[in-house]
């Protein structure tokens, strides 16, 4: 940026759409107060040590740039970071580790990246606090192997819009698993579970499975999912293959 920022006790910045290009080391230097900062819908390319100074900064929005990598340490300063916003931008690999232990809410939607690239460079202990991820538009065509029993805290996983074709259940253990929400639509899936869900979703609340290629929903594989309180598909006729519904299943909430 041409000029540095100097409001010292300033606690939110937006920057949105300013056609700005490169982050300067020193651009934000004097903010040690903010807490929130975006630099959505601008031409930033690059990202190197631009936030020096930034320590009690919780959300970074960088949505819609053209960022095609995080380079070196650029978010090491960002110690307070809680949010962190990529999606829109041209990220095919994360370079070094996410070391950020207050990080609890990671968006990396429509970016060329596969969720194994993501997760791979997330530290185990981060893994242990992260709540939310949310990868919609990713190159994402399965999930084996992702692991997501070390994700203790995880309540909300999005990854809709993508090709998953096969729902690999032994990334997921039940013992662990605290996902509240499941956002699995727009993708190639044509069977959910041979078993139920609840086996590896048991506090699953709202599961959306629409515009896939599911064409049945077995009752067995919800049997168990105390907790369900909204399932969205695209089946309308026969939800279940027998037809025969418990009081339960009655009050699931059906959307297209």
């Amino acid at each position: 940026m041409a000029q540095m920022l100097t409001f010292t006790y300033c606690n939110q910045s937006s920057l949105v759409d300013n056609e700005i290009i490169t982050l300067n080391k020193e651009d934000f230097a004097n903010l040690t107060q903010l807490e929130e900062l975006s630099l959505a819908k601008n031409d930033i390319h690059t990202i190197t040590n631009a936030f020096h100074g930034l320590s009690s900064l919780k959300t970074l929005s960088m949505q819609h740039n053209l960022i095609g990598s995080l380079e070196g340490n650029s978010l090491r300063n960002l110690i307070s970071m809680t949010h962190l916003k990529l999606a829109g931008n041209n990220i095919a690999e994360l370079q070094n580790p996410i070391r950020h232990f207050n990080l609890l809410n990671l968006d990396i939607s429509s970016n060329p990246i596969t969720l194994s690239k993501i997760v791979g460079k997330i530290d185990i202990i981060v893994k242990s606090y992260l709540q939310t991820i949310i990868a919609s538009n990713c190159l994402i065509s399965d999930i084996y192997g992702i692991g997501f029993h070390f994700f203790t805290q995880l309540s909300t996983l999005v990854i809709n819009d993508n090709n998953l074709e096969y729902l690999d259940m032994s990334s997921f253990r039940k013992e662990s698993s605290k996902l509240m929400e499941l956002n699995l639509s727009t993708n190639k899936l044509s069977d959910v579970c041979k078993e139920s869900l609840a086996f590896h979703f048991a506090k699953i609340e709202r599961l959306d499975l629409s515009r896939n290629n599911i064409n049945v929903l077995e009752e067995r594989c919800f049997r168990g999912l105390l907790q369900l309180r909204t399932l969205f598909c695209n089946i309308v006729y026969k939800i279940f293959e027998n037809e025969t519904c418990t009081d339960f299943y009655k009050e699931i909430r059906l959307g297209i």
